[in-house]
């Protein structure tokens, strides 16, 4: 095999190989099975799939921010991107519970896309120190950080730092 190209080894080497498993989950839950029941935007989302939230999200850190000064009231901030199946899980499963919708409805809501690079988004990442997506961020009428949870959490765990952040008001 001295002096053939790389390229030709690398390619007969891989085509002996047997076909690549596909993917698993940590339960061993297969990525095909569990793809259907998380689309891919929220355009391939028919609306009996997924009930409408009726609470407003503001997109801007800064404007969410001027309107919890003037009313007084705590700020969620929620960091997500379109192409992580855990954003879209919490979406689902977390913040359309009715219970977590009540709390969400006494807080100035901020939801933050960092599915594409934008310098505001980049530079909220930055001053919250986020890592990861999806994460909340549970401020009190003050701007004081209450809390924060980041990817797996359940509506329990939400409802409690919401707590948190309404009772330091």
């Amino acid at each position: 095999m001295r002096g053939t190209p790389f390229a030709l080894v690398l390619s007969a080497a891989c085509s002996a190989l047997p076909p690549a498993a596909e993917p698993k989950l940590a339960d061993d839950v297969a990525f095909k099975d569990l793809a259907p029941s998380l689309p891919s935007s929220r355009a391939d989302v028919p609306s009996e799939a997924m009930p409408r939230s009726v609470l407003a999200w503001e997109p801007h850190l800064a404007a969410g921010r001027s309107r919890a000064r003037a009313e007084k009231r705590a700020i969620v901030v929620w960091f997500h991107a379109e192409w992580s199946v855990e954003s879209k899980r919490l979406e689902r499963d977390v913040l359309r519970d009715p219970a977590v919708q009540r709390l969400l409805a006494a807080l100035v809501r901020v939801r933050i896309d960092v599915s594409e690079v934008a310098p505001e988004n980049e530079g909220s990442m930055a001053e919250f120190s986020v890592g990861a997506v999806p994460t909340l961020i549970f401020l009190d009428a003050a701007g004081a950080e209450r809390g924060r949870l980041t990817r797996g959490a359940d509506a329990t765990q939400v409802g409690a730092l919401l707590r948190t952040a309404l009772d330091a008001r």
